[in-house]
């Protein structure tokens, strides 16, 4: 009979450290951390190239926040996203002009770049209304409503179709149709809790008094 110090189920067993225990080098930390120095001392030499290269890369980081495709977006989401439009945009406007001005670039590739500018903007604005409207529990579609009475007017007066004695009333019209289109996006809240376009949106989740009174994930509003 095996004594209590000799018994083999008293033994410590020895575990060999799996592959997963074993501490791995941070390598994609310092290749990141290479990528951001080379990133700052190019924007000193070649400024220009370097500034587009990395916006570019950010924004492709951020992709599922500009293009939220399929998914709810709530009012923190939406408003956070107003307010890049008009700060990247109005920095990125400003620069292109900069560099038109100084003959960095051809009035060719200064055109093409606005354009490319208003329609990245305007499909990413399109795609976060959309999902704001899904978080409303309302079908996608409502966006033409919300963005068509505001671009109708701006079509009109760009086109000069008006007379020039009412540019001015197409003016305030625009201004006010803009204003309830926004606001009416970005003001109403959403579903508490899922609907039928799917969960809510972790960024900037609903309060916890309504999230409290929201139907379980089976149930359908």
């Amino acid at each position: 009979m095996n004594s209590p110090t000799s018994d083999p189920a008293d033994r410590p067993v020895h575990v060999a450290p799996t592959a997963h225990a074993i501490p791995r080098p941070a390598k994609r930390g310092v290749w990141r951390s290479l990528l951001g120095v080379i990133f700052v001392i190019g924007n000193f030499v070649c400024w220009p190239i370097f500034f587009v290269i990395g916006m570019a890369l950010a924004l492709w980081q951020t992709r599922h926040a500009w293009f939220p495709f399929g998914r709810r977006v709530g009012r923190k989401h939406f408003w956070t996203a107003i307010g890049l439009y008009l700060s990247l945009g109005g920095l990125f406007l400003a620069t292109i002009y900069g560099l038109a001005q100084d003959g960095d670039l051809s009035p060719l590739a200064s055109n093409a770049l606005y354009g490319i500018l208003g329609v990245a903007t305007a499909s990413s604005g399109v795609t976060v209304a959309v999902g704001r409207l899904r978080d409303r529990d309302m079908s996608g579609w409502w966006v033409l409503v919300y963005y068509g009475l505001p671009a109708a007017p701006i079509v009109f007066v760009a086109s000069g179709a008006l007379p020039s004695a009412n540019v001015a009333l197409g003016e305030f019209v625009i201004a006010v149709f803009v204003f309830w289109g926004v606001f009416a996006l970005g003001s109403w809240p959403g579903t508490a809790g899922p609907n039928r376009f799917g969960p809510e949106e972790s960024f900037g989740r609903i309060s916890a008094k309504r999230r409290a009174t929201a139907p379980a994930a089976g149930e359908h509003l």
